[in-house]
């Protein structure tokens, strides 16, 4: 566990709630609350995407921008323009999308920013998809030898990793400080990362995810070092509950294809450094998280404050979440039903 008290304090308390949507995961309806101060529909009838696109550019299928789980929402919230019209010249019936930017976009801020730890590193391993897969990799054993480069090294561990303990004691074993990273169900989740990439001055990671676009925005030197290729093969969420339909399981099938650090490392040489030669990038983190689309939040409050005509439409997206969950049971018993 975390030795150092200063990186304790800077973090929030943890605040479990319960999402209901994939769009309000990781706190984000509390972000938007808070930040506003208005009152959301936690049924809303919206999807909102999380993560980072790595493969913008290379793969725009529709699949690709809205998760076939969640084409039954009204209204989805993306991240850029582009995506927006992608999803609105589509022949099929999705609803309107509306480019607001990701949820982090939404927690960086300007004034009363966390002082930076000069010399320090934060480690960003990949993570576990589910409690039976766990990533197995001599990746921390051979990041440990960093620690002599830096005045503070420390792992942020994923919350599904974090609880079954595996990695935690393999930091014990290599002597690293580690910290629980993101909750799905904490209401500070954002702000918690937000810190964290505000503390730290290096982040380095051997995966692409969205962690890199986040700390990029919020200023920290972000680095991909030690890179691991196929860390997560697509038999690796056969307990996803859409695993079985052939629309998720081509559309992630590609996205995994995509992921891959050769294709990188010619479109983001800068990136691919050792941890201590890392630069700060904040104009491509924000572009990527799409930052300048936050101008767009009446639209955002319009499709999420609670209202009775949101109620209703959420209302009537949860019975078609009923029906797909319904079928998902009778055409795969064995499957875990979707949703929270």
């Amino acid at each position: 566990m975390l030795k150092h008290n200063d990186v304790e304090q800077i973090l929030p308390p943890i605040l479990k709630y319960r999402p209901y949507l994939t769009a309000n995961l990781y706190g984000a309806f509390n972000v938007i609350e808070s930040k506003y101060d208005v009152k959301l529909n936690r049924i809303a009838s919206i999807s909102w995407r999380h993560g980072w696109r790595i493969e913008r550019g290379f793969y725009s299928d529709i699949a690709s921008i809205v998760e076939v789980s969640e084409w039954h929402y009204d209204t989805h919230l993306v991240t850029s323009e582009e995506e927006a019209q992608i999803v609105n010249l589509s022949s099929k019936d999705l609803g309107r999308a509306v480019a607001v930017g990701l949820p982090y976009a939404y927690v960086l801020r300007n004034e009363n920013r966390i002082k930076r730890r000069k010399g320090s590193l934060l480690i960003m391993p990949p993570h576990g998809i589910n409690e039976e897969y766990s990533f197995k990799s001599p990746y921390l054993e051979k990041i440990q030898v960093q620690s002599e480069k830096f005045s503070y090294i420390c792992v942020c561990i994923n919350d599904v990793d974090f609880r079954k303990g595996e990695m935690n004691q393999l930091c014990n074993e290599y002597g690293l400080d580690y910290v629980r990273g993101a909750i799905s169900n904490d209401k500070n989740s954002l702000y918690r990362i937000r810190n964290l990439f505000e503390y730290f001055e290096y982040v380095t990671t051997p995966v692409l995810g969205s962690h890199i676009v986040y700390a990029a925005a919020t200023g920290a030197k972000v680095s991909v070092y030690l890179e691991e290729d196929d860390c997560y093969m697509i038999e690796d969420y056969n307990l996803h509950p859409w695993y079985w339909h052939s629309m998720w399981y081509t559309n992630q099938s590609i996205k995994l294809k995509l992921i891959k650090h050769e294709i990188y490392k010619k479109k983001w040489p800068w990136l691919y450094v050792t941890p201590e030669s890392a630069e700060t990038n904040i104009d491509w983190g924000l572009a990527e998280i799409g930052y300048t689309q936050t101008v767009n939040f009446e639209q955002l409050l319009s499709y999420t404050r609670l209202t009775w005509r949101n109620a209703l439409l959420g209302v009537k997206a949860f019975f078609r979440k009923i029906t797909q969950k319904i079928i998902l049971l009778f055409l795969n018993r064995k499957q875990r039903i979707l949703g929270h």
